[in-house]
This record gives C-alpha cells, structure tokens and sequence, in this order.
C-alpha cells in the first residue's frame, strides 16, 4: 500500500442530507480506471473500510466510503468485538435502505462528476 491518505469529505444528498465519506484518489502505476463507491458493513467507516479504499486507489480507482449510518448517529466507528457487532445491528435496523441509497448514488454522482459523466463507477459491499 502507498503512503497515500485518504481524507474525510462533507456530502449533501438528493434530500439535502450531509454525510461524511472517506475519500481516496486514485493511484498507483496502472493509471485512472474508474470510480468505485465502497459500502462499509455494521461497523462503519473504520480502519478496515480506510484500508480496503487505499488498496483499490493503489489499483487505480477514485474511491468514497459514505458513512452510511450517519443519518442515525454521526462518527460511527466501530471494532469487532460482541458489544460492537450488538451495537453496529442496533444501527443497521435503525437505518433506511432509502436515505443509504441517496448517500450513494451522491458518492457516484460526486465520482462522475470529478471523472467525467462517461466514468464508469461500481458499488463495491463488504460483507
């Protein structure tokens, strides 16, 4: 992996909502391949899902991480232990599916923006 850092960036939604999402820029030596929007699990945007963006933009990618469970308690940042993985289940039940698929396609729509409206973007879920 690259010294390179990712960052936290501000977003606004369809519905005016603003979310954080980790941001990293594509690198490495394979050129600009795309965008990719990586969905963090129960546990939020941690160190795992950090890490997992700084692999894909060493392979090439423009990649945000939104915080998906922001619209239920802002800054969730979660281990893997039982108390954790109780408390990232308390959340996911609270969350709406619609307002994590607004925070989304913001995350594409940002990507397309920054990549030009022909840039091809994925979702990428981590289970």
């Amino acid at each position: 992996m690259s010294d390179r850092k990712g960052s936290a960036v501000e977003m606004t939604a369809a519905d005016e909502h603003r979310f954080q999402a980790w941001r990293v820029d594509a690198g490495g030596d394979r050129g600009r391949r795309g965008g990719l929007v990586v969905a963090q699990e129960i546990f939020g945007v941690n160190d795992h899902i950090r890490g997992v963006c700084e692999r894909l933009a060493d392979e090439g990618y423009e990649v945000l991480a939104p915080a998906l469970f922001d619209r239920v308690k802002r800054g969730v940042e979660l281990g893997y232990g039982e108390s954790d993985i109780e408390a990232g289940r308390a959340l996911m039940a609270r969350a709406a599916m619609t307002g994590a698929v607004l925070d989304m396609q913001a995350c594409v729509a940002a990507l397309r923006g920054a990549m030009g409206s022909n840039a091809g973007t994925s979702e990428a879920e981590r289970c």
